[in-house]
């Protein structure tokens, strides 16, 4: 009888994903000659149950990564473009990697788990930390960074050789010890938790003191195209600009109802990244900015990242509360 050859892909995939043990992930697919990203939002299962769709895009010349789902609970990190003798220093300094994954001949990278559940912004301080202390790329450290998912071939041109891509290889996994966590965690979350609360601090102040420094057109809102350019040029994404905006407009007293309008004329590409949903994008977008800008008011220091998950419940609440008020004042006119 003929036995079936161990399909290797699949077994890295299947270490990798259960040394991570995330309850979610985003698995992107990258088109190297386009430079687009495909991102997909699977469990653990069905990133396994994907591995032959994977492979196809993969030799479409798509590059595969991974990383935690936003939102989902854990307390990894990854350290990026790092040799094996830094992973070898890393264990000996306590910050034994759960997987360790060969990207291209002697470039490796690593994760490493703090702990069960780790605030995103803790952990981007922490990855920033590692990469600083271990010669990792600063541009890597985030907590939601893509990292390469074990199983699949390099697509970059640089590495192509006679023999064809290299392969992303897993070199070391903790797949039977899923909930491993390295020995000196809890003195680098220590650190990072500081770090991470001193940048909060400064950054509540920053936008408290936007009002000032980045004055809005005077004027209704004729040029707010030109400024809104001009602001969002310094933003990671459109909707980062939207959401930084949104906040500044309202602390300029402009309304919330201006304030709706103006993201949904300048916002770039709205009608595309939003499509199906772009007035309930601009209530939550919009109604989070009102929520949080009457914080930052209240003169009390607060932490974004503790209240981030509330602001969409006041939002809705508030939003409900003006239908009903809405309604009302309907039903008295009438």
């Amino acid at each position: 009888m003929k036995v079936m050859a161990e399909d290797r892909t699949r077994r890295a995939v299947c270490r990798q994903v259960s040394a991570m043990s995330c309850d979610a992930y985003e698995i992107g697919i990258r088109d190297y000659v386009e430079k687009k990203m495909m991102i997909r939002a699977w469990s653990p299962s069905k990133v396994i149950e994907s591995v032959p769709w994977l492979k196809r895009m993969n030799l479409m010349c798509n590059d595969i990564f991974i990383k935690p789902a936003p939102g989902s609970e854990t307390g990894i990190i990854l350290i990026d473009d790092i040799d094996y003798d830094t992973v070898e220093q890393m264990k000996m300094d306590g910050y034994e990697p759960i997987v360790v994954v060969e990207t291209s001949p002697k470039n490796y990278q690593a994760w490493i788990r703090l702990g069960k559940s780790v605030q995103e912004g803790v952990r981007t301080e922490a990855a920033i930390l590692l990469a600083e202390e271990y010669g990792g790329d600063r541009n890597s450290a985030h907590a939601l960074h893509f990292g390469r998912l074990a199983g699949f071939t390099n697509r970059k041109s640089e590495h192509t050789t006679a023999r064809g891509q290299p392969w992303a290889l897993l070199a070391y996994a903790t797949d039977l010890k899923p909930n491993f966590v390295a020995s000196s965690a809890e003195k680098l979350l220590g650190e990072a938790v500081m770090a991470h609360e001193d940048k909060e601090r400064a950054s509540n102040e920053r936008m408290v003191q936007a009002r000032a420094s980045i004055p809005l057109p005077s004027e209704g809102y004729g040029s707010f195209a030109k400024w809104y350019k001009a602001f969002s040029s310094n933003a990671r994404s459109p909707s980062e600009a939207d959401w930084k905006l949104s906040v500044i407009a309202l602390m300029n007293g402009y309304g919330i109802d201006i304030v709706r309008q103006l993201i949904m004329e300048h916002s770039t590409g709205l009608q595309d990244r939003k499509k199906g949903h772009v007035e309930d994008y601009l209530a939550r977008t919009v109604g989070k900015a009102e929520i949080w800008v009457e914080m930052l008011a209240s003169g009390v220091f607060v932490e974004y990242e503790k209240v981030k998950h509330k602001l969409l419940r006041l939002a809705q609440e508030r939003a409900r509360e003006r239908e009903r008020e809405g309604n009302r004042r309907q039903l008295t006119a009438e």
